[in-house]
């Protein structure tokens, strides 16, 4: 008996250590970031010039067809993946879109330039080096799906409610959450160069998610000069106490498409999360908050699936 206390007593020691040895890892880690991200300010990508173009034009009221479809011609790569996404099932055409123009006329200038951003958008998870994407690439591939599903979902939650501007919605849920990508990128570049020494892991990043996204996401946003209105829901997704006002709507918004995300399991290291079949604290603060009877969320949550199977 008193063998096998202590054979216990040594696991729950061993496992201590485990645990002292992996926060110092990640206090290692986002020391290492915030001395990155000092240092290298040019290593936080700039958001595609023609992107940043028709957000500022989408912000104007009396913005031209004319001028959402040059914006869009000007770069040859982003017209083609335009027409190439426009054809997808998420827009379900009978007839083939080959040029922006017909894509301008099928979907609307606003709905071709939101699909010009997220294609734009997209440019951040190219990969220079292909052992960089190689050490977490099922994450890589994760957060374009999730951020995609995100701005559209929350896009869908605003018309359903007759609520927020449906451009906005979209720019708050694809970037609300791209500071986890600036830190993805930032960490396993580290290790490519040979300045991470760590063997880093998910759950690393994880934590390293969890501490710092929001404010890194702010600062790529504020210097892209991306409007004030998205930055706020960057800002404030995860604040308990948030009072539905003007000023919080798309963030509520947002919160509740992400949280369907979460409930259809499309959600970067869900398997670190304490609530993957439940609504966490913020969401269901936002459920209640909004006044969505449970019938209403069984419908959204109905609804996320078909868009998710077409994102």
């Amino acid at each position: 008996m008193m063998r096998k206390l202590k054979h216990e007593s040594d696991l729950r020691l061993d496992r201590m250590l485990v645990d002292q040895k992996f926060d110092l890892e990640v206090e290692t880690l986002i020391e290492y970031l915030y001395s990155h991200f000092r240092k290298n300010p040019h290593d936080i990508p700039a958001f595609p010039t023609v992107a940043s173009r028709l957000i500022a034009s989408l912000e104007q009221k009396d913005v031209k067809v004319s001028e959402v479809k040059e914006l869009i011609q000007q770069d040859a790569a982003t017209s083609a993946r335009v027409i190439s996404a426009s054809n997808s099932a998420l827009f379900g055409g009978v007839q083939e879109i080959s040029s922006i123009q017909t894509a301008v006329v099928r979907l609307g200038f606003r709905e071709t330039a939101d699909l010009a951003v997220a294609v734009a958008y997209k440019t951040l998870f190219d990969i220079e080096a292909r052992a960089r994407y190689s050490l977490f690439q099922d994450v890589w591939d994760q957060f374009y799906d999730y951020c995609l599903l995100v701005g559209y979902g929350a896009k869908f939650i605003g018309r359903e409610m007759k609520r927020g501007k449906p451009d906005i919605l979209f720019l708050s849920g694809m970037f609300h959450d791209i500071g986890k990508l600036l830190i993805l990128q930032a960490i396993t570049t580290g290790v490519v160069r040979g300045k991470v020494k760590i063997e880093v892991t998910k759950h690393h990043l994880f934590e390293l998610f969890e501490e710092l996204h929001e404010d890194i996401g702010v600062e790529f946003l504020v210097n892209n000069h991306i409007p004030e209105e998205v930055i706020l829901v960057a800002q404030d997704h995860h604040r308990l106490g948030l009072e539905l006002t003007i000023d919080t709507l798309n963030t509520h918004i947002v919160r509740l498409a992400s949280a369907m995300a979460q409930k259809l399991r499309m959600f970067p290291l869900i398997e670190f999360y304490d609530y993957p079949d439940n609504f966490s604290e913020d969401s269901a603060e936002t459920i209640q908050v909004l006044r969505l009877t449970d019938k209403k969320v069984e419908y959204l949550e109905r609804q996320f699936a078909i868009i998710a199977d077409q994102v």
